[in-house]
């Protein structure tokens, strides 16, 4: 029963017809019990608004099946006709996703709205709202899509100073409730073009639905499922589907939907937006850059050596949630730091709590993922830590863990994020900078909600009488 109803539960109600058609057909049930549960799925799909192409398909997948006879309640309740979904409403800042559930045999396709909105309020943040069983791969996905848009905007012309504005403004994605849905990272093109279409305050069709992983420079990737997410999207009458050059076509494809088979975030934004409207974004950006009279460090904007950020990996890295609210992700301390200070290379101290060590495998992989350098330099190196109050440890597991990375601290300007990790590691990380141990400059990284501006939310900190920060 379950299983029948999961379609239905993720949008579509054709697939639990065929579902319950093939039950019907194959299971040796009693015939009073058959009757309570093709009743009961009945009485779910009333529930729902149908479009006409899947109100029609019911009706056939119905009759061809002889689920019910003619005159029973459960096909006149079905065959009551009533005001159809209409999905071609164009709407700012949100784009239809294909996504594909169920397994095997029972695999279906569907169709699921991803939102996104943007606030000039200078803060930078960046959120996801998302409930699923593949929490981590759509927080990979969306994270990544945020720097896919930012590239994107750099090969038209966005300048350092422009993408100092842009990063000042937040953005957050909603992504909603996926229980039914097994895959995650192909909804990173419909998040793409919803972020943009947010950003030009330009409506995107709702009959159009998009399906493909992006890469850091905007390609597209290859998507599973592809047969499926397609059927779901004849049910809701698209009228164009945009998916992967990569991916074959499947056959049997509605002939009323045009199929796009795209490479890159460049070829789907210029069919979806027009090359006028983002130029003109661009522009904006990069003529209000903004002068900002919040915090600023000249070391943070001029580069020499190779950059080297290092950091403790904390309990919300690279994504955290209030317990209450495990929906709301926002980034962590470490990706808003590599985010302001775009080093070279990253250096993760990790301690021996399972957690902790799950927390920096999570952030190295979408450090990886979002960096345009070598993915190499992102490492973690273990803080062995059995007894927090043993600072002759912490000193011994600090030190071998940063001798690890000796040639690449002696070749880099470092920075050392203080945002994560215990008070004890904070005071041994202090006596590694005050007898220049560690020659690196502290940063901490600050919430939105105590910074001015996005460059304000990581402050370089500087104590003559702790004798830090400065070397």
């Amino acid at each position: 029963m379950t299983n029948i109803l999961s379609p239905l539960a993720a949008g579509n109600p054709v697939d639990t017809i065929k579902m319950l058609a093939d039950w019907n057909k194959n299971n040796s049930a009693h015939s009073e019990i058959k009757k309570k549960i093709k009743s009961e799925v009945v009485n779910e799909l009333i529930q729902e608004r149908f479009t006409a192409t899947e109100h029609s398909t019911i009706l056939e997948i119905v009759t061809d099946n002889k689920i019910f006879t003619s005159r029973s309640k459960s096909w006149k309740l079905l065959n009551e006709s009533s005001e159809y979904l209409s999905l071609s409403s164009p709407a700012v800042g949100r784009a239809n996703c294909l996504l594909v559930g169920g397994r095997g045999k029972d695999r279906f396709g569907c169709i699921h709205a991803i939102t996104a909105k943007v606030s000039d309020n200078s803060k930078g943040g960046r959120e996801i709202f998302a409930s699923s069983s593949k929490q981590e791969l759509l927080t990979q996905a969306v994270t990544l899509t945020f720097s896919a848009v930012e590239h994107y905007l750099e090969s038209k012309g966005l300048s350092q100073k422009g993408l100092s504005r842009f990063n000042n403004h937040s953005i957050s994605v909603q992504v909603g409730k996926l229980d039914h849905v097994y895959e995650g990272a192909s909804l990173g093109l419909a998040t793409a073009v919803a972020v943009l279409s947010a950003f030009l305050k330009h409506p995107v069709p709702g009959n159009f639905a998009f399906t493909g992983e992006v890469g850091i420079t905007g390609e597209i990737g290859k998507i599973n499922g592809l047969d499926k997410k397609i059927e779901a999207a004849g049910y809701k009458e698209m009228k164009q589907v945009f998916i992967p050059v990569d991916n074959k076509l499947p056959d049997g494809i509605d002939p009323r939907i045009k199929i796009s088979s795209q490479s890159s975030l460049n070829d789907v934004f210029g069919t979806v937006f027009s090359e006028n409207e983002i130029k003109g974004l661009v522009k904006v950006f990069n003529n209000k850059a903004q002068n900002t009279t919040g915090y600023s460090e000249d070391i943070f904007l001029r580069r020499g050596k190779q950059r080297l950020l290092i950091s403790i990996v904390g309990n919300r890295d690279p994504y955290g949630a209030p317990m209450a609210r495990p929906e709301e992700q926002s980034e962590g301390a470490v990706l808003t730091a590599f985010r302001r200070l775009q080093p070279d290379a990253v250096c993760l101290l990790a301690g021996k709590q399972k957690h902790i060590n799950k927390n920096a495998e999570k952030t190295q992989k979408i450090l990886q993922q979002i960096t345009t350098g070598d993915k190499e330099k992102i490492i973690i190196k273990s803080v062995e830590i059995t007894n927090p109050t043993d600072y002759d440890q912490i000193y011994v597991s600090l030190s071998s863990a940063l001798g690890g990375v000796k040639d690449l601290i002696n070749q880099s300007e470092v920075f050392l994020s203080m945002s994560s990790g215990s008070s004890q590691i904070h005071s041994v990380l202090v006596h590694l900078l005050q007898t220049k141990e560690l020659k690196a400059y502290p940063v901490q990284v600050l919430e939105p909600h105590r910074a001015e501006t996005w460059e304000d939310r990581v402050r370089l900190v500087k104590s003559k009488h702790l004798g830090i920060g400065y070397y």
